[in-house]
């Protein structure tokens, strides 16, 4: 009797950024009122576009937007939980198709589940190893990149799903001069302490406090433009730039800064002019140095 392939037949499994995308927008679709993405994009620091793209899974968000969607969201503990588990598996998929491990199922509340604490331990041992290669992916933050992610708060206190950056930390204040941020853990607890708009361009300034140091990103950008940042140290300030090569977003290598008030961000778009960067409420101090003039 010849043997029917049709029983082996099955759809091709639903990739992990694809399913986290999905959560992320029936969260939001749950959420009062059913705000829009521009709604949620204003009050957790990102942009429209950056929230479409993670609910469309076309890029993974860090876990630390995922905290913060959450959060804004007011999702419970076991929500995200379970989200970051299919981040932890879409961050994988990112790094070359590695076989991930489902999420485990939740252990019910105040207990302890051995397979969660693997999970955490899995993750630290993850970030070590990008420290240590220079990894991290960078697109966004097309960009997926943690360094480029514009958070305005950091993680909730009481999370156990990954260390904070102190605990991770490759460099602090001097010692991050001169170093790309995604190559580092100061990308895990930074947050957009002052950011501006012109000429079509959005330019931020990303702070570290467990690193005590800062960088530049712009998003709308040119290959042409360049995109500086100011630190708080030297005389004159010191200064990174970054000439945009390709694509739409560039960000600079960081300097050392022991507070984020008084650092600056600055983007030149050729032929149009120069956008900086002003500091969030909270965040106001004299700024110092002056940019590089060009077209």
């Amino acid at each position: 009797m010849p043997h029917s392939r049709d029983a082996d037949k099955s759809e091709p499994p639903t990739t992990a950024r694809v399913e986290l995308g999905k959560l992320l927008n029936r969260w939001r679709y749950d959420a009062p009122g059913k705000p829009s993405q521009s709604s949620v994009a204003r009050k957790v620091a990102l942009t429209q576009p950056m929230v479409s793209k993670y609910e469309a899974g076309v890029h993974v968000p860090s876990r630390e937007v995922v905290r913060l969607l959450a959060e804004h969201y007011g999702r419970p503990a076991a929500d995200l939980e379970h989200a970051l588990g299919i981040c932890a598996r879409a961050e994988q998929e990112n790094r070359g198709g590695e076989k991930a491990e489902q999420p485990a199922p939740e252990p019910p509340t105040g207990t302890s589940h051995p397979t969660a604490r693997r999970q955490r331990l899995l993750w630290l041992g993850g970030v070590l190893v990008l420290v240590a290669v220079g990894g991290g992916a960078y697109a966004v933050w097309g960009h997926s990149d943690p360094a480029g992610h514009k958070n305005q708060a950091a993680p909730p206190a009481n999370s156990s799903a990954a260390p904070s950056a102190k605990e991770t930390a490759s460099c602090s204040g001097i010692a991050c001069l001169h170093t790309d941020p995604s190559n580092t853990a100061c990308q895990y607890d930074a947050v957009t302490t002052a950011d501006g708009r012109d000429f079509g361009v959005f330019v931020e300034l990303r702070y570290s406090p467990s690193c005590r140091a800062g960088w530049a990103r712009m998003d709308g950008g040119s290959p042409g433009d360049r995109i500086q940042v100011f630190g708080t140290e030297g005389s004159p300030p010191e200064l990174e730039e970054y000439r945009q090569q390709s694509g739409h977003t560039a960000h600079t290598k960081m300097v050392q800064a022991p507070v984020p008030a008084g650092a600056r961000a600055c983007a030149v778009v050729q032929s149009r002019g120069t956008v900086c960067s002003t500091p969030l409420p909270g965040t106001s101090s004299p700024q110092p140095g002056t940019t590089v003039q060009g077209r």
